[in-house]
């Protein structure tokens, strides 16, 4: 299909064997389709887990694969320094992204004005009013998201803006 040969041409050989593992399991239908997740500290070796009970429709899985093959390209060691140290840019879970790395160059340019009030909400504590919190943010700035999923957090705002990079037709204008 158009999708594989998009995804196979945007998914250079010598960064798929970076994802070292698949797991497949399940939490039921409905729940987790996938993830990734560093096999090891140092970010160069990932583990791909795939729910099975979820993989019925193959346009969403093949989203799904392209949107979590996409955490691997941002969070990699090539992009993020792991370990504790003081972080200048952005830190997530798995380190500190590197100043040219492909997340922290997307937050400059997309998150600027955003951050601020990302990083409010990041805070709650408290699981319904931070998800009340994450939908205003969204519908505040839907027009800046691919998708509602997107406004959750950089992370995955740059995995699911690849995700449709890779799969649809470039948008006109900006």
């Amino acid at each position: 299909t158009l999708a594989q040969a998009a995804a196979k041409k945007r998914y250079p050989a010598d960064e798929r064997g970076q994802i070292k593992q698949f797991l497949v399991f399940t939490d039921g239908e409905d729940g987790t389709l996938a993830y990734v997740e560093p096999l090891t500290g140092d970010l160069k070796e990932w583990r791909l887990a795939l729910d099975i009970a979820d993989t019925k429709d193959i346009q969403d899985l093949t989203l799904t694969l392209i949107h979590e093959y996409g955490h691997v390209l941002t969070l990699n060691a090539a992009q993020i320094t792991g370990g504790e140290q003081t972080c200048r840019t952005y830190q997530n879970q798995e380190g500190c992204a590197l100043p040219q790395s492909y997340l922290n160059v997307f937050i400059d340019q997309f998150w600027g004005e955003l951050m601020d009030e990302y990083l409010e909400i990041d805070s709650i504590q408290n699981d319904n009013a931070y998800y009340n919190a994450l939908d205003d943010f969204y519908a505040k700035y839907q027009d800046q998201f691919v998708t509602d999923y997107a406004a959750t957090n950089p992370e995955e705002d740059i995995a699911e803006s690849w995700s449709h990079f890779v799969l649809y037709p470039r948008p006109d204008g900006d």
